[in-house]
């Protein structure tokens, strides 16, 4: 089973204009602490950033660790992915 972290940012979401430029500092600040913990990719839907490992080097919980100390991140969650259905959900 693939594991993510769930990433929500706090204040951010309620900047005007100019809310793209400071999301992208909080995905370049991302990018640098998560290179630590191995090959990220970080994507963002709806207020929220998905953070995926890309090989089996990566380390989850270092990641999870080093995202919850970034500035703007209010809350950070692990998540399984799966598909949608009920029978893959319960299991």
């Amino acid at each position: 089973m693939k594991e993510v972290l769930l990433c929500k940012y706090g204040e951010i979401v309620l900047k005007g204009l100019n809310k793209g430029y400071f999301e992208k500092l909080l995905f370049r600040e991302l990018n640098k602490r998560l290179k630590f913990a191995g090959n990220f990719s970080i994507s963002a839907s709806q207020s929220t950033i998905y953070i995926e490992p890309m090989d089996d080097d990566a380390d989850i919980d270092e990641a999870l660790r080093l995202a919850r100390k970034v500035f703007g991140i209010v809350a950070v969650s692990r998540a399984a992915v799966v598909e949608k259905d009920i029978d893959a959900i319960t299991a």
